[in-house]
């Protein structure tokens, strides 16, 4: 997984995220005005935020796809849409490939941690 991890990051990480490693979103749409076809069907991180910050984070081989099937089957989530501070967004970085999809998820749920995540990759250290 080492050389995964290496050769799939270093090519240019400055397209996925900025300096301090955030993500650089490639799209973001306000959940409440949203039609799915403005939703991508490629793979990638996408963000579920509002004001008060990111709520949820996941990866996606279909970012469209999943982000429906939230709305039908999470309902922590889709209690969080309903209570948001201001507009609730979905936001996406799409990614090269599945395993960037997987990396970039599990370093910025331990970056951002977002309060819906159950899983929160706990570091090593």
């Amino acid at each position: 997984m080492q050389n995964i991890n290496k050769n799939t990051l270093e090519d240019n990480p400055q397209k996925f995220e900025n300096v301090l490693g955030y993500p650089k979103f490639s799209a973001t749409v306000p959940i409440q005005e949203c039609c799915e076809e403005l939703i991508s069907t490629t793979q990638g991180v996408y963000f579920f935020h509002d004001i008060r910050g990111i709520h949820y984070i996941g990866e996606s081989t279909n970012i469209r796809s999943r982000f429906k099937t939230h709305l039908r089957k999470n309902k922590k989530l889709v209690s969080m849409i309903n209570s948001a501070f201001g507009k609730m967004y979905l936001s996406w970085v799409k990614t090269d490939t599945y395993i960037q999809a997987l990396i970039f998820e599990k370093k910025w749920v331990r970056l951002l941690q977002p309060k819906i995540n159950k899983i929160t990759f706990k570091s090593n250290k």
